[in-house]
């Protein structure tokens, strides 16, 4: 008994650690997770979508649209456009995972993906793209739910990745402590 507990108190301290990203490299591995992930979920989300699963994430694209044209970005609203297609997956494993990959903490690094896609002049293509994957979605169109989620996360990664080619990782950590 006391052997399984402390197993799970490493497996918990390993876990926190995996998810304190502090270096790009952590962030872009960790686009790379959401994609694998978030993927699926649309590709699942496509078939099972329910007319009201399909309503809120209609009303979170308008609202991150607007908070994009008025504001320059609303960083919950794009996460939890991811969170809604994970919840109309109606996949509890997929829950969890994304419980992971999309928890509170993760919100902490939109600020950081603000500044990079700001960069690359694409900050207002998210709410398009999002758009995009709700149209697959409401067509049950499970191959493009598949393409659009993946391209999406692509060009986030892609971006993520030139930024820390181009840029020092000090500069990184200065945004994101800023972020935080």
């Amino acid at each position: 008994m006391a052997e399984a507990a402390l197993r799970n108190e490493l497996a918990s301290a390993k876990l926190t650690r995996a998810l304190d990203i502090q270096q790009v490299e952590q962030l872009i591995d960790l686009l790379h997770v959401r994609r694998g992930v978030e993927r699926e979920a649309a590709v699942l989300a496509a078939s099972r979508a329910t007319p009201e699963d399909l309503a809120d994430l209609r009303a979170n694209v308008e609202q991150y649209d607007n908070a994009v044209a008025e504001h320059g970005v609303d960083s919950n609203l794009g996460n939890d456009f991811h969170r809604l297609i994970i919840k109309a997956a109606h996949s509890p494993l997929l829950e969890t995972l994304s419980n992971l990959t999309l928890n509170e903490r993760i919100d902490a690094l939109e600020p950081v993906l603000f500044v990079i896609t700001k960069g690359h002049g694409t900050i207002g293509s998210d709410p398009k793209e999002h758009l995009a994957i709700l149209d697959a979605l409401e067509r049950g169109d499970v191959q493009e739910a598949d393409r659009v989620q993946t391209e999406h996360l692509t060009r986030l990664i892609t971006e993520v990745e030139e930024f820390a080619r181009t840029n020092d990782a000090e500069l990184f950590q200065r945004i994101l402590q800023l972020a935080r």
